[in-house]
């Protein structure tokens, strides 16, 4: 009886080192997992995609860098669906709605609302433009937009830019805008957006570096103007241009040692790429994400 009494201890005993190793082993697993985790860059929050039939079934890569949001610049374009719509026409080609919402770099879907591929049209019809997307607001889609855009760009060279404070009220929020500068270094630029963007609307801010207006230290300058002026009322992100102008009037992609100097400038802010799918393309994106596994840019 003695005897199996110090059995039944012993078995105890190793019963809870048993126990202890498995804990053990499956925590040293967790710990391996976060920091591999922790590897991976996050240099960018998301990106934008102008729809077209050239890009009308976006593919890319670019959860790789950190991107979960996926800004679509608008849901009708031009009086034209890119959806299936019951109110409007709708394009020829159509997205897969489906598809989009299961990639890793659209966890979050910010639409854009009703717009145009004409800036002057936008600019002229910009009510026209709101009564649409307030209608656009109610179609139902196949998922929940995790906010909205109002794709009518405004720059200082726009007169009647005051339109836009009466413009965005009642459209859905949260709500985004976006705003550039042709100028390289605009004077009072973040009293002009004060002066027309109501409380609580948030600002995407085009960095101007792929157009060739300034390099991405005078961005980071008027992004740091931006936060200062509008403070806590509004969030702000800055549009990293992942393109390149050239001679001809056209664009073409920027190289990976082109995008790096824009992250290393906007390291700390809200980054989003445009666009995704014409220019950020699956070499550049790899190309990026080993940079930022060994820089200290990487957030």
């Amino acid at each position: 009886m003695t005897h199996g009494k110090t059995n039944n201890k012993n078995r105890a005993h190793l019963g809870r080192a048993l126990l202890t190793a498995i804990l053990l082993s499956g925590s040293m697993m967790s710990a391996s997992s976060v920091i591999a985790q922790s590897r991976t860059p996050r240099l960018i929050d998301g990106v934008f995609w102008q729809p077209d039939f050239a890009t009308v079934q976006p593919q890319g890569n670019w959860d790789k860098l950190g991107a979960r949001t996926f800004v679509v610049q608008s849901m009708i374009t031009d009086d034209k669906a890119w959806f299936q719509s019951k109110r409007a026409a709708h394009w020829e080609k159509q997205p897969d709605w489906s598809y989009i919402r299961r990639q890793p770099w659209a966890k979050n879907i910010i639409i854009g609302l009703a717009g145009s591929y004409s800036e002057k049209k936008a600019r002229e019809h910009l009510l026209d433009l709101r009564q649409q997307s307030l209608i656009l607001s109610h179609e139902p889609l196949i998922f929940k937009p995790a906010g909205y855009y109002f794709p009518v760009e405004a720059d200082p060279s726009w007169a009647n830019v005051a339109e836009m404070r009466h413009a965005l009220f009642h459209l859905p929020k949260p709500l985004w805008v976006s705003i550039y500068a042709g100028e390289r270094n605009p004077q009072n630029y973040a009293l002009w957006v004060k002066s027309w963007l109501p409380d609580g609307v948030n600002v995407f801010f085009q960095d101007g570096v792929g157009v060739g207006t300034r390099t991405p230290k005078e961005a980071r300058v008027m992004m740091n103007d931006l936060i200062k002026a509008l403070g806590p009322k509004h969030k702000i992100a800055v549009v990293m241009e992942a393109f390149r102008s050239q001679p001809n009037g056209t664009f073409r992609p920027a190289q990976a040692t082109e995008i790096e100097e824009q992250l290393a400038y906007y390291r700390g802010l809200s980054i989003y790429a445009f666009d995704g799918p014409h220019y950020l393309h699956p070499d550049v994106v790899n190309e990026l994400y080993r940079w930022g596994q060994k820089s200290r840019y990487a957030r």
